[in-house]
Formats: C-alpha cells, sequence, structure tokens
C-alpha cells in the first residue's frame, strides 16, 4: 500500500513539473519570440514568403488568404502588432 502511495505521489509531482515547463515554453514563445524566428531579413515585417514559411498546397493558400486579412494597412507586409491580432481574431 505505501509504495501505491508514493508511486501516486511521483506521478503528481511529475505532471507538476511537465505543466510547469509547459508555461514556461508559453511564455518562451510568446507572439514577439514567433514574430522574430520568422522575419529572416529582420526588416520588422513579415512578408508574405516570410508567413508562409515552407507549407505547401492547401496548408500555403490558407496561411496567404490569413495574410491578407491580417494585412490591416494593405501594404503586403505584416508588423508585430498585425501579427499578434491574429491571436484574437477568428478566421472562417
Amino acid at each position: 500500500m505505501r509504495k501505491v502511495f508514493c508511486f501516486s505521489v511521483a506521478v503528481v509531482v511529475m505532471l507538476a513539473a511537465s505543466l510547469d515547463s509547459a508555461t514556461a515554453a508559453d511564455k518562451k514563445y510568446g507572439p514577439e519570440q514567433v514574430f522574430k524566428m520568422l522575419d529572416k531579413d529582420r526588416n520588422r515585417k513579415l512578408s508574405v514568403k516570410e508567413f508562409v514559411g515552407r507549407q505547401m498546397g492547401e496548408e500555403s493558400n490558407t496561411a496567404k488568404e490569413k495574410f491578407k486579412r491580417l494585412d490591416s494597412n494593405n501594404d503586403d507586409a505584416l508588423t508585430l502588432e498585425e501579427f499578434k491580432a491574429s491571436r484574437y481574431q477568428r478566421f472562417p
């Protein structure tokens, strides 16, 4: 019985540790960090090519459509502010 209890406690501790690491990962890769990773030429704007990345086929088309909707000033580039807005918009 004591072994079962110790095992249960160990499982709970491991789960709690994994939740903490997931929270840290979320903070590590927030919208600013993702934007920086995508901005290959470091001009503080994302081009369609940078936004779409290596996606192909239907995924590429979907990403291009999303880019157009996010580009609020229609300058063919996404600023960090426009990119952040994507987290709060719903797309059909």
